[in-house]
């Protein structure tokens, strides 16, 4: 899928056979761990089923982040208890992703991408296999996310981006550079 791919390159977890990923006219490529770091820590990748530490449980994957880089840790647990509780998986928290069922393991993913709150968010057919339910909740907290933060970059690569208010917009990418446009314009 190359609009996988393509987030992927973003967050530099694969380089592009031809090209170059920019930041702030910098090679993503050519960065050091330090540089590219600062800007790591304020992007978020929802991988389409994985990213899970598999030792680890659902709750802890979601704590995980904040042990590194983020507030204080009694405040991560809160938010992360309340999370849970909101989109009721408090009987899968504890259990590690193997004995969990997908559509935990992927709102997990994706919880854990939603409690960081990051700057620029890359996600990766967020809303496949979630329950209709847990749809509608997290339909309503990007809604709400955007509304507040409007510094906030998203890029997805989804079938239904209208879910999640991405309906006006769409971006194309071309041979030879990208170009986003409102939806229903020409190019």
């Amino acid at each position: 899928d190359k609009g996988a791919v393509i987030l992927k390159m973003l967050m530099g977890l694969c380089e592009p056979q031809r090209g170059q990923v920019l930041i702030n006219g910098q090679s993503l490529y050519e960065m050091s761990f330090q540089e590219f770091n600062h800007f790591r820590l304020n992007m978020g990748y929802g991988f389409s089923w994985g990213g899970l530490l598999s030792n680890k449980t659902l709750r802890d994957n979601l704590l995980f982040p904040f042990l590194y880089h983020f507030e204080e840790y009694e405040k991560a647990e809160a938010k992360v208890d309340q999370m849970i509780n909101d989109l009721g998986i408090r009987m899968w928290a504890g259990k590690r992703p193997s004995e969990s069922p997908g559509t935990y393991r992927k709102l997990t993913c994706l919880m854990r991408l939603m409690l960081t709150e990051p700057q620029v968010f890359l996600l990766d057919e967020p809303l496949a296999g979630v329950s209709p339910t847990a749809t509608e909740y997290c339909s309503e907290w990007f809604k709400n996310f955007r509304a507040h933060r409007k510094d906030t970059i998203f890029l997805l690569n989804s079938e239904n981006a209208k879910l999640i208010g991405f309906e006006n917009f769409q971006v194309h990418v071309f041979k030879e550079d990208p170009l986003s446009k409102p939806a229903g314009a020409s190019a």
